[in-house]
């Protein structure tokens, strides 16, 4: 939620919150990680326990990475502010829509934890659209609607875009 609007406009003080959360993430990550592993080496835990720490652990990971790719859009976003790099307004709206819909299905990703059902209609339609964004991008950077320089932002937010929903994805199948 913090990131996502930096690609537009950005704010240094968003950006730095960004990067404290990740920071947290990371930490939290190596705590819960430790918990874990000594838990597993106490040897009280079912085989059923043991494949669910297993999943525990590989999601908390999975949260670490989401993490990471946010923290990378911040920083593209903050390489965009800095080199005064230009990214046409029709591409930017829709960017900002993706970013919105992966919100919602990272809700859906916490959502799980409270049992509800992971909403994998809403993953195919953001992949969708983001394939759509990706094509149509093309065109407009074949006719000059997009200027070059953008192409490499645009690339680099598209993949942590789709690595974020991919991961949302995975953390989904282990709970599953």
């Amino acid at each position: 939620k913090k990131a996502s609007p930096l690609i537009d406009e950005f704010d240094a003080k968003d950006f730095d919150k960004v990067m404290y959360l990740e920071d947290a993430v990371d930490n939290l990550q190596g705590e819960i990680a430790s918990f874990l592993d000594e838990l597993s080496r106490k040897n009280v835990l079912t085989k059923e326990q043991l494949r669910e720490l297993v999943a525990y652990s590989l999601i908390v990971d999975s949260i670490e990475r989401i993490a990471d790719r946010t923290v990378n859009v911040a920083q593209i976003a903050q390489y965009k502010w800095k080199n005064k790099e230009k990214i046409s307004n029709k591409t930017l709206k829709l960017l900002k829509e993706i970013a919105n819909d992966i919100i919602e299905l990272n809700s859906s990703c916490i959502s799980m934890f409270e049992g509800e059902r992971y909403d994998y209609k809403l993953e195919n339609t953001v992949k969708e659209r983001l394939h759509y964004l990706k094509e149509n991008y093309k065109k407009r950077l074949e006719s000059s609607e997009e200027t070059s320089s953008s192409a490499m932002l645009f690339s680099e937010l598209t993949v942590n875009f789709e690595r974020i929903i991919n991961t949302c994805g995975n953390i989904a199948k282990h709970l599953s």
